[in-house]
């Protein structure tokens, strides 16, 4: 199974979100691959291809981490990695509730290494994945908006999070589909 762990968000931020993105697909390129509202998440940490066994040890392990309890959280302006004049992927990165989030990944990391999971090289910022580029023509034409300082920066909405996921991404050819394991409250 190709796993992940990550915080689910509000129906309602969803909503905004999937509504909002309507609004930047009028200037972004028609190569952007946009997330679908039902897949928006903050992701803590990818493991990748995973066992039953170790998905069971997983579990165990997990529920052990908590955070004293739900935080708010907001996502605020658009923004992207690996950076807005070569946006590969578009984001909304998290502004309050960033340090909880930073906690619980570091939490979860430590966790799953001791399972024998890789760790991560790359720092942890927590943010909504809002849309991919791929190719080099949409990345420049992407890169070109997003110059405008002002584009997307009044993307601003907030949500509670009290819980994290075990998630299993499926790959489908129109695009992932993600099924919850199993949840835990923080």
């Amino acid at each position: 199974m190709r796993l992940f762990v990550a915080c689910n968000i509000a129906e309602e931020t969803r909503k905004y979100f999937g509504e909002e993105t309507d609004k930047l697909k009028r200037d972004l390129p028609r190569g952007v691959k946009w997330v679908k509202p039902g897949n928006y998440h903050i992701t803590l940490k990818f493991l990748g291809d995973t066992s039953e066994k170790k998905t069971e040890e997983l579990n165990d392990r997990l529920a052990e981490i908590n955070l004293n309890g739900q935080f708010d959280c907001q996502f605020k302006g658009l923004s992207a990695f690996p950076a807005r004049d070569y946006p590969r992927v578009l984001i909304s990165r998290v502004t309050r509730g960033r340090e909880e989030l930073i906690k619980l990944h570091n939490k979860i990391e430590k966790a799953v290494t001791e399972l024998g999971f890789a760790e991560e090289k790359r720092k942890f910022t927590p943010h909504l994945t809002l849309g991919r580029v791929k190719n080099k023509a949409d990345i420049r034409m992407a890169a070109d908006v997003l110059a405008d300082e002002d584009f997307g920066k009044n993307l601003a909405v907030s949500d509670s999070i009290s819980s994290f996921s075990l998630m299993k991404s499926i790959l489908r050819s129109q695009g992932p589909v993600y099924q919850e394991i199993f949840s835990i409250d923080i």
